[in-house]
């Protein structure tokens, strides 16, 4: 069940009723010139929420609410149903699939699908509220690692560390740095190929089509949407800028940690410390909202690199 404060909903009349014309009830006659008359629209298009930059879904404010299904077989365990509220702190209309919703973990081998479908649309301002967004969700789930995301790990609305206390756990907590730290993969990328990446849990993100937006799919081409890479893809980019700087991952046993930081997908890269001069390198890559690979410069900087996404 989906509760909708001030959105539009797929199928609602808009304007004139054609099943009513013709009839009126006593003082709000509508003559035909007037019913007929097309009124200038000055709407602005919904967005769908996985091409939003940064700046605009900052504004956009989600809470996960989980409590114990109590109709459930009790032999399993405890388990949980989840609601989601999402609220619209921005100027700009929103569209979600809400088929997209996930919840991901780096230790599972694989992910928590919605249980719902349908099309979520929310003028500025407004919120809306899915109940049973995910159902048969175990309290083991919801006590360690975890977050949920829409569409892919791109977009992280909130971690699920214990959403089943008392007020659920919304966006904010994305900031919390105990939450990052257990939710970012020990040893993501040390002297592993290329290859082992695809295979590492935490990457597990749909490369396929039923798991992209229809506003931000790849193309029939095979063009890659550089808004929503998957981990690997990601990883694989990094590597990429890291070669043309004359370093090699598996060589130098440089370490890729993948992880979210201010709403961004990024990569910390070290490198360990040389024997000459005990001197360790640190950098952060991210993504952009434009899909554009950038790297640190210190100082909360940020440069684009010139490496291009390494296409196939």
């Amino acid at each position: 069940m989906i509760v909708l404060s001030g959105c539009e909903l797929p199928g609602q009349f808009v304007g004139k009723n054609s099943f009513a014309e013709g009839t009126s009830a006593s003082g709000h006659h509508i003559s035909a010139k007037e019913s007929s008359a097309k009124k200038p629209s000055n709407q602005t298009k919904a967005v769908a929420y996985s091409d939003l930059p940064t700046k605009v879904t900052r504004n956009i404010h989600f809470t996960f609410k989980a409590d114990q299904d109590e109709t459930a077989d009790s032999n399993a365990g405890a388990v949980y149903i989840i609601t989601m509220t999402v609220v619209n702190g921005s100027s700009v209309p929103i569209i979600f699939d809400s088929s997209k919703f996930q919840i991901i973990a780096p230790d599972w081998s694989e992910r928590q699908r919605t249980a719902q479908s349908g099309t979520i649309r929310l003028k500025p301002g407004s919120k809306a509220t899915i109940n049973n967004l995910f159902t048969k969700v175990s309290r083991q789930s919801l006590s360690g690692s975890g977050i949920f995301v829409y569409l892919t790990w791109q977009h992280p609305l909130a971690y699920v560390y214990k959403c089943f206390e008392s007020g659920g756990v919304s966006s904010d907590n994305l900031g919390d740095t105990k939450l990052i730290k257990m939710n970012t993969p020990k040893q993501a990328d040390s002297a592993s190929s290329s290859s082992s990446s695809d295979n590492n849990p935490s990457a597990n993100t749909d490369d396929t089509d039923d798991d992209a937006d229809d506003t931000s799919d790849t193309s029939s081409s095979g063009t890659v949407d550089m808004k929503n890479l998957t981990q690997a893809q990601l990883l694989d980019w990094v590597r990429a800028d890291l070669a043309s700087k004359g370093l090699q991952v598996d060589r130098d046993n440089i370490l890729l940690t993948p992880g979210f930081e201010d709403g961004y997908a990024i990569v910390h890269v070290d490198t360990p410390r040389t024997q000459s001069s005990g001197i360790s390198w640190h950098t952060v890559y991210r993504v952009n909202s434009d899909g554009e690979l950038e790297v640190s410069t210190g100082n909360d900087s940020y440069t684009v690199v010139s490496t291009p996404f390494p296409d196939d």
